[in-house]
Order: structure tokens, then C-alpha cells, then sequence
């Protein structure tokens, strides 16, 4: 961390008494380091309560929403020529109305964080308009959470707190502290090509307008980057599999045909066949029925996101279009057909943060468990992907889908990011690290510890058509 951001903390991890609570936070941006003025920028906040400490439980309500953008606690920093130059950011009108003094514990209690001796959570929001609005295009800027100490809800020694009224207490204190992980740097942009309909600034003076209209913004631009996308770049072929790796292949399966406010199960079959052929034995002779017989553990990650780093890998939904551009509810395989990709390649990653250590062999109950998968050769397992169609909050199909329309999924291909020889229960002894948020890359080993890449090629394709 740059030594001139030190003097913007008020509580680091050094600065809490010993007979205060501390929870640390940490914050990611975005991957690519750059925000649009006019869409949404999204902030994931990691909380983790150390290991140590007396292990005695309570819970504290905070998010970072309210309690960090809303009321202005998070510092904005101009990076300039002479230095970093703090920017003042007031507080949204919202933030008048702080939180009551009791809370009537139940299953919906908003924000209620409980975190035991090594607990983590992650919390997912957006910057907020008294901060964004501040922001000039081309310009480096910092947000830094500086520490804070909050208050403690409860400090209920285990017994339950259903249904209780619980008043805040700064006996003992906690502290949220501040570390060089809650600082996300960023440069901002201006839209080359600005949105036809962005609504003045008089008309988004609210801050309901405001991340109205980022949102709008942003889904015109996917819907035009969907409707003009660059050439794609070809899917992974079976002659990159790297021989003396483990051989991989994946199969899609789901309904002929698709209906509204049905839930869909979309699933992908992955087949172990081996080793690939084109290497030595690494073993030698003998063992578990020969060098292409040996079982193998994976991490399953490339399989159950959508979402991936490179153009050529991950899931992709393509709806036929007739001539001229339009949706078409005709049959395949005309040579005027053309398939219209349906959604961005990659949603909003992060690649820094408080890493899980998860073990590779852990027990059906324990933590993370079920984020790798062994297979013997002739063996399958199935990532099930789960698909709403049309329902109350979100659909996996274009919101213009018509009755007749025809779709196709595929995979273009997959990369693993961990794999090994061997059983889970061979691997009981064996840890890695996930990014805080879980659904990620291996962190660590780094690139597998140099083992032999494990790639995995296109899948099949399956249609399907809409019946509305």
C-alpha cells in the first residue's frame, strides 16, 4: 500500500486495543480498473473475524450500502501529480435517518452479521451517486475505508436471539479496521459514444434516478454489444489437449422445449477417458491398472460458471435468426441461418481479496466440500445449472423472447484451474486457496504447481425452442 494513504486511516489492524473486538474488511473493484461515469460500478466488501481471539460470539449489523457509501464513510482520493488530494463527498439525504437503537431479531433482519472466530462474509453492492457523480473522466482515483469502530447488537454467548429485542452497546468495542486490502484504485471514463436517451442531470438528482438510469445505460450497451459483437474467436478443439494430462469431455443436456415460470435444469456432463495418449508414464509400470487407469481430482469451477476469462471458454447462448435480422421460429439448418450470441462473455470478476484455504479432500460436512470432484476413468459427473424462464426476478433468455424462438447452447471449451491425480481421500491432507468469494479460480498454487494444463474442448450443441 502507498505509504501517503496512511494518513486517512483511523483504525488500522495495529490500532485496536486488546479488549476490543476486530473484524477486517476488505474491498475489490473491478478487474479491469476502470469506471464508467455513467454505469453501475460494482464493490464486493469482505468481512472476516480473526481466528483468534476469545471466541466469544456476537453480532453487529452493517452494510456497505448504509454504513460505508450512503453516509459518506468510505474516503474518496484524487491521485494527481502532487499527491493524493482527499475529495469531500457529503452524505446521501437517506443518511439522516440513522439505524434505532433495538432490532427485532428474526430471519429477514436486514444486514445482521454473525460471525464466529474465522467467519467470513462477502457483500456485494454498487457505488453510490454522491460519490460517482463527484468523479471527472481520466482521472486515477482511491476509495479507502478508513476503520470504524460499531456497534455490537449482542453479545449473546450462544443462546438463541429469534424473535428478541436487541439494543445496540459499544461495551465491548468493535472495530471494522482498515488494511491494505480495503482500497480499491480505479481510472475513470467517459462513453465514447453517449446513451441517445440519458436522461438530463436535473431529471436524476435523485439517487433512485441516478442508479435508474446507470442501469438502463449499461443494458443498452450489452444490448448493443450483443447486437454488433466482434468476431469470436474459435472454441477449444480436442488437438489442444496436452498429452500425459487428463483427458475431459463435456456433454449438455436439456428439454427440446422451454416454458415460462418453469424452472429448467440445464446440466453438463463431464466424462473422464484417461490420460491422454502422447507421454510416458509418469509413474512407471504397474500401480492402479496402468498409467491410463489412474483416478483423478478436479477442481469444478470451469464447469458451474458462466462467466471466464477467455472469449474461447465458458457457456454461451445463441437464439437463430431469419433474414434480415429478425428472430426466426423456422426450423434449423437453412444456409441462411445465423445465430444471434445472446449475452456479454464475462460478467464483473475479481482477482484480488482475503483467499479461503479449502481442502481439497474435506469431508460431504465440511466447509467448501463440494468444489472438487473425483473421478476413475469411464466415470461422469454432472454440474446442474438451473434455469428460470420469465419469472419474477430474473430469465436466462433475451427479455424479447418469443413463442417459436429457437436457442442453442453450447460450451466453447474449459481450462482447469486445479487438478491432480488421484481421490479425494487421497487429497485429505491437501489445501488450495479460493478468492473470498468462493465460485472462483484456484488462487494458489499458483498455475498448479507447473502441472501439465488439463483442457477440456467444445461440447456438443443443443436447441431448444421458447413456447412462452
Amino acid at each position: 500500500m502507498e505509504p501517503s494513504y496512511l494518513p486517512f486511516f483511523a483504525f488500522g489492524e495495529d490500532d485496536v486495543s486488546p479488549e476490543a473486538h476486530r473484524i477486517g474488511l476488505s474491498m475489490v473493484g473491478k478487474a479491469d480498473g476502470e469506471l464508467s461515469v455513467t454505469q453501475p460500478y460494482p464493490l464486493y466488501f469482505a468481512l472476516r473475524r480473526p481466528a483468534e481471539g476469545d471466541g466469544k460470539p456476537f453480532i453487529f449489523q452493517w452494510d456497505p450500502y448504509t454504513d460505508a457509501l450512503r453516509n459518506a464513510q468510505l474516503v474518496l482520493i484524487r491521485i494527481t501529480d502532487r499527491g493524493p488530494e482527499r475529495v469531500a463527498v457529503e452524505p446521501l439525504a437517506a443518511a439522516a435517518n440513522p439505524r434505532p437503537d433495538t432490532l427485532l431479531v428474526h430471519d429477514y433482519a436486514e444486514n445482521l452479521q454473525d460471525l464466529r472466530p474465522g467467519g467470513e462474509v462477502t457483500i456485494h453492492t454498487t457505488l453510490a451517486g454522491n460519490y460517482q457523480r463527484l468523479l471527472v473522466p481520466g482521472e486515477r482515483y482511491v476509495l479507502l475505508w478508513r476503520g470504524a469502530e460499531i456497534a455490537i447488537l449482542a453479545d449473546h454467548r450462544g443462546e438463541t436471539l429469534e424473535s428478541q429485542h436487541i439494543r445496540k452497546t459499544k461495551l465491548p468495542p468493535l472495530i471494522l479496521s482498515a488494511s491494505s486490502s480495503s482500497v480499491v484504485t480505479f481510472t475513470t471514463r467517459q462513453e465514447a459514444v453517449p446513451w441517445p436517451q440519458r436522461p438530463a442531470e436535473t431529471e436524476t438528482t435523485s439517487e433512485a434516478d441516478f442508479q435508474r438510469a446507470n442501469s438502463r445505460e449499461e443494458k443498452w450497451r450489452r444490448e448493443e454489444l450483443r447486437r454488433s459483437p466482434q468476431p469470436s474467436p474459435p472454441p477449444r478443439h480436442p488437438s489442444e489437449r496436452v498429452a500425459g494430462a487428463s483427458m475431459l469431455s463435456m456433454e449438455i443436456t436439456c428439454p427440446a422445449e422451454w416454458t415460462s415460470e418453469v424452472v429448467i435444469n440445464l446440466g453438463v456432463k463431464v466424462t473422464y477417458h484417461g490420460e491422454v495418449a502422447g507421454a510416458a508414464a509418469e509413474a512407471g509400470a504397474g500401480g492402479e491398472g496402468g498409467n491410463g487407469s489412474r483416478p483423478i481430482v478436479f477442481h469444478m469451477q470451469a464447469f458451474e460458471t458462466d462467466t471466464c476469462d477467455s472469449p474461447r471458454e465458458g457457456m454461451r447462448l445463441y437464439r437463430l435468426l431469419r433474414r434480415g435480422g429478425s428472430s426466426s421460429s423456422s426450423s434449423a439448418g437453412s444456409v441462411e441461418d445465423k445465430w444471434e450470441w445472446c449475452g456479454p462473455d464475462n460478467g464483473f470478476g475479481m482477482f484480488e481479496g482475503l483467499d479461503v484455504v479449502v481442502g481439497v479432500g474435506a469431508e460431504d460436512d465440511e466447509p467448501n466440500s463440494d468444489r472438487f470432484a473425483s473421478l476413475r476413468p469411464g466415470e461422469s459427473w454432472i454440474a446442474p445449472r438451473r434455469r428460470v424462464q420469465n419469472g419474477a426476478s430474473w430469465t436466462s433468455l433475451p427479455e424479447d423472447a418469443a413463442v417459436g424462438d429457437r436457442f442453442k447452447y453450447v460450451c466453447k471449451g474449459a481450462v482447469v484451474s486445479w487438478w491432480d491425480w488421484g481421490t479425494k481421500g487421497d487429497h485429505r491432507d491437501t489445501v488450495v486457496k479460493l478468492p473470498c468469494w468462493i465460485a472462483g479460480k484456484v488462487q494458489e498454487p499458483k498455475d498448479d504447481d507447473g502441472r501439465l494444463q488439463l483442457v477440456v474442448p467444445v461440447s456438443n450443441e443443443v436447441e431448444f425452442t421458447y413456447r412462452g
